[in-house]
């Protein structure tokens, strides 16, 4: 499994520590990728205790259920309960000894079950029966619009657009057609509707099952706003853009800077955007070309095995 690892704040002789330590746990088959803090969903948070950005950073993760490394300097105060805190110059095997720790018994937390994977909600605005169509999805109080002619997601207050994206990959979300909320989008806040739908899948990634194997493509380049760290994704609609291709191949061209869950979730946004097409089946591999030589029949088959000019003649 792939592990996304976040920083924040933290130093410059830090970041390299967590990065190293991140390398070394290949020794565990543990493929882990570090990047900086984005507000995304993680697997795991490592981030200074001492500093503003960092201590808004680990308020996110704890509320997500993150497991969160505090990296600590002489003065910094103490982690809350439920972080691991360490020195900021902490031993690169006591470093990896943790992450490994961490990761492994987070690993299942965030996975979703066979059963339930299907009824994830990126699912279900993909169908084709809810493609392009404007619905309301709700889920406890929070309800929100899902305008495709506007091109733009409409709730009543940022909170409840925000909370909608945190916990968009989970069960629990009803979807009715219309405007069943009765949203009066004048006095409603609203965000792009892409980019909404990119930023949502894209957090709760790790809830969702593969995107269905076939061919697909991108007519319309997407609306990606102001997305941080989004490259990534952006090279991959550039893909679609160009050629049709499989959920496997995008992954394949992007190696290793872009993970398998990264591409579904994306795939899964553009569906229920109504922007990603079908272009037919996967490719099916052609079968290699026989090194056997036809046999040959009858009266010229059998004068030529007399003679040994089968070979010659076949």
């Amino acid at each position: 499994m792939h592990y996304d690892i976040r920083t924040a704040a933290l130093c410059d002789d830090s970041e390299k520590r967590v990065r190293l330590a991140a390398k070394l746990l290949a020794a565990y088959k543990i493929n882990a990728r570090v990047e900086a803090w984005d507000g995304t969903r993680c697997h795991l948070l490592v981030a200074a205790g001492e500093d503003a950005y960092g201590a808004q950073a680990m308020a996110l993760a704890r509320k997500r259920g993150t497991p969160v490394v505090t990296m600590l300097g002489d003065e910094a105060p103490p982690g809350q309960d439920g972080d691991h805190a360490v020195a900021c110059d902490v031993p690169a095997a006591r470093l990896v000894k943790l992450l490994v720790e961490l990761l492994e018994s987070n690993a299942g937390a965030e996975e979703a079950t066979e059963s339930d994977t299907q009824e994830r909600l990126p699912c279900v605005l993909a169908s084709p029966r809810l493609r392009g169509k404007r619905v309301t999805i709700a889920l406890g109080s929070v309800s929100v619009l899902i305008d495709p002619d506007s091109g733009r997601a409409y709730a009543p207050t940022h909170s409840d657009l925000l909370h909608a994206q945190d916990n968009f990959c989970k069960p629990g979300w009803t979807v009715s057609l219309g405007n069943a909320a009765n949203l009066v989008p004048a006095q409603c806040a609203f965000a792009g509707l892409e980019p909404f739908l990119i930023a949502a899948t894209q957090r709760g990634r790790q809830l969702l099952p593969p995107f269905p194997t076939g061919q697909y493509r991108l007519e319309t380049w997407p609306d990606f706003g102001s997305l941080p760290s989004m490259a990534r994704l952006m090279h991959l609609a550039s893909a679609l853009t160009a050629d049709s291709c499989t959920p496997t191949a995008l992954e394949s061209a992007m190696g290793r800077t872009t993970s398998a869950s990264e591409v579904g979730a994306l795939l899964w946004a553009l569906a229920a955007s109504d922007l990603l097409q079908s272009a037919g089946p996967a490719p099916r591999a052609s079968p290699a070309p026989s090194s056997r030589k036809p046999s040959r029949t009858g009266i010229w088959g059998a004068i030529a095995r007399r003679f040994g000019l089968a070979p010659e003649l076949g």
